[in-house]
């Protein structure tokens, strides 16, 4: 007789249970950490028509003729003091009304208990009975508006696991309806005992999606990472607890249970709608882990409302992932060439860098402000790794690389090395020249490209023979000449270029004397103060297309001076004659450098090692020995080449003495 009606019901309640597992669906990318599981967990759910979300466990359904409502706060005797179903005198036979609680998905009612209720049949063809999934209480006895109780107000009736519990006011006059005497039921209490067939599903990162710490497992992981959770439950999800390395790191506490709703623990919830938990926190895996690790164990831990936390063992759900961590530094270092013709050809810049145990991932370059590019490594996921940058073309460039572990954060960001550079010029190779003789060049003006722009240059040829040695006489000055151009002749016009001199001592110990800029033909000229012999170089440091030049090596040859005393011009036999003078210019080594020499004509013999002082001076006494007429002779003193002193030799002037 409410078969038909009762079946309507259910279809719509169904229905609408459907639409709540769609919405706390997981995405489609994630997956449950914990599977369902057939765990029937005894609970008994409260029902408590006013308390919060009470009503919501209840669904009323009346045809023609009947009414059903609530009544706010159950207080005092008599009827509608509860959920109560009125029948009105004029109600159709077979027509039925009831009220009834549906238990969602993966949840059964076992047991229920009516503690105070009361009724009245009115008159004959009213009657009320309680229903469940596989059977029901049968007729129940009239009341009269008495309160009583179902089954008893002790006990407790049990049946199969069933999806719903309800009960239902029903006319049973088919033919002439139930047109006298109003009947009603109303429930003042319900008592309801529930199984639960499922632990909480509890997925990872609804809001970080793969960024989630969980999805790294196997992988390696460096810095902060998001742990954003979501659980859903039929009875709803009351704890939520995250492990890391050994420690309680995020914890929602025990929340309490409301009996008002089958979502006990959030009964503002639908039950098995999803839940959200720990959104915008992070893990930082540095506080436990500041090296490196692996193994390092993430457990996630949730339970429900349907656990008996008497026996102190609640039934957790749990699962635990084992991850790598790396949070140690990535190094990088470049080396290669910094300045080199471009005639040589392609010039590589080797990056290598080091990391910890995830390994070199990549290491990135850029050439001259170019996008960042991956370059191929050798030793790719080792601990290092290193990788060469191409680099071509005329002019400067400039090499920026960077290396990066295999280690993810919460951005997926890998670890990274700061930016190193390396800076590396392909010049046009330069010729020069240096001389002591005037510089003539011819030079035509001719136009060339140079990275898409055009200029006009001069093209010269040199004629001047390069006269590289120049004798000075002591204390004169000396000027000193050459040119500089590219290979194809271009000039080298208005740029510096450096004077260096090194006096002629062995030890080219190297000094600027001079800055001078060249012509537009590329020449240029400089002239040295007075000094001793000195080597003489020229160097162009370079131009942003050019590359440095040193000009081959100049000699300027000064001879050392010797000034002598007066000397008498006769010396008797027997006598001694005295030599006085000075070497002139400065330093005197410790080696004996002078000669003294003797005889006639063209070559003089030498006739000794006289000693000199370190200032210059000497002294020179010469005996006159033998007899016989007078001897005519000539002498002058001489200096040695040596390599520690800076002067080429040296002659004094002749004098010419009478010996006799």
């Amino acid at each position: 007789m409410w078969s038909s009606a009762k079946r309507r019901l259910r279809r719509s309640l169904l229905a609408l249970g459907g639409t709540a597992l769609l919405i706390g669906a997981a995405p489609a990318a994630l997956q449950p950490l914990a599977p369902t599981a057939a765990s029937a967990v005894q609970d008994i759910v409260w029902y408590q028509q006013c308390s919060n979300g009470g009503t919501s466990m209840l669904a009323a359904f009346a045809e023609s003729g009947f009414s059903a409502n609530t009544a706010c706060p159950a207080a005092g005797t008599g009827k509608y003091r509860g959920a109560w179903i009125y029948g009105s005198q004029g109600t159709p036979g077979h027509h039925v009304a009831h009220w009834e609680v549906d238990a969602p998905p993966n949840m059964a009612i076992v047991m229920a208990h009516v503690p105070e209720m009361a009724d009245s049949d009115g008159s004959y063809g009213w009657g009320q009975f309680f229903y469940w999934d596989s059977g029901s209480s049968g007729w129940l006895t009239n009341l009269n508006g008495g309160a009583g109780a179902w089954p008893s107000t002790q006990g407790w009736q049990s049946f199969s696991p069933s999806r719903y519990f309800g009960w239902e006011l029903a006319c049973n006059a088919p033919n002439t309806g139930c047109n006298s005497a109003d009947a009603y039921v109303d429930v003042f209490d319900l008592q309801l005992e529930a199984y639960e067939y499922q632990t909480p599903n509890i997925f990872a990162g609804p809001v970080s999606g793969g960024h989630n710490l969980w999805y790294q497992a196997g992988g390696w992981v460096h810095g902060s990472l998001p742990i954003d959770l979501q659980a859903s439950d039929p009875t709803g999800v009351c704890r939520v607890v995250v492990w890391w390395n050994g420690h309680d790191v995020l914890d929602t506490g025990e929340r309490p249970a409301s009996s008002a709703s089958w979502d006990q623990c959030d009964p503002n919830h639908a039950p098995n709608s999803p839940q959200n938990f720990f959104t915008g926190s992070t893990i930082n895996t540095t506080t436990d882990v500041p090296g490196s690790a692996t193994g390092v164990q993430l457990a996630i831990q949730a339970h429900n409302a349907s656990y008996n936390p008497s026996t102190g063992a609640p039934d957790w759900t749990s699962d635990v992932e084992s991850l790598n961590v790396d949070n140690l530094p990535v190094s990088l270092s470049l080396t290669g060439p910094t300045d080199v013709p471009v005639t040589a050809g392609t010039q590589y810049v080797t990056a290598t860098a080091s990391s910890g145990p995830s390994g070199v991932g990549a290491i990135m370059c850029s050439v001259d402000g170019s996008a960042w590019t991956a370059q191929r490594l050798t030793g790719a996921g080792g601990q290092a790794a290193s990788a060469s940058v191409p680099v071509n073309g005329l002019g400067s460039h400039t090499v920026s690389c960077y290396a990066a572990n295999q280690a993810v954060d919460g951005s997926g960001a890998p670890t990274a090395s700061p930016t190193q550079t390396w800076s590396l010029k392909l010049g046009e190779p330069v010729k020069d020249g240096i001389t002591f003789a005037k510089v003539v060049r011819d030079c035509r003006r001719v136009r060339e490209r140079v990275r898409k722009r055009v200029r006009h240059v001069l093209r010269c040829q040199t004629r001047t023979p390069e006269r590289r040695i120049q004798e000075v006489a002591l204390g004169r000055r000396v000027t000193v000449r050459g040119w500089f151009a590219t290979a194809d002749g271009t000039a080298l016009g208005h740029v510096p270029v450096s004077i260096m001199a090194a006096v002629d001592d062995g030890f080219h110990e190297w000094r600027r004397v001079s800055v001078v800029n060249t012509s537009a033909d590329g020449s240029w000229r400089a002239t040295l103060p007075p000094g001793p012999s000195r080597l003489v170089e020229a160097v162009y440091g370079g131009g942003p297309f050019t590359e440095s030049a040193v000009s081959p090596l100049g000699r300027v040859m000064v001879p050392a001076k010797i000034r002598l005393e007066p000397v008498s011009a006769h010396v008797p036999w027997g006598g001694v004659l005295v030599v006085r003078g000075r070497v002139l210019g400065g330093f005197i080594p410790p080696e004996q450098i002078l000669q003294m020499r003797s005889g006639v004509g063209k070559h003089l013999q030498v006739i000794g090692n006289p000693y000199i002082h370190g200032d210059g001076r000497f002294v020179i006494r010469l005996a006159a020995t033998g007899s016989g007429g007078p001897l005519t002779t000539q002498i002058a003193v001489a200096t040695l080449r040596e390599t520690n002193y800076p002067y080429a030799r040296g002659y004094s002037r002749r004098i010419w003495i009478t010996i006799g």
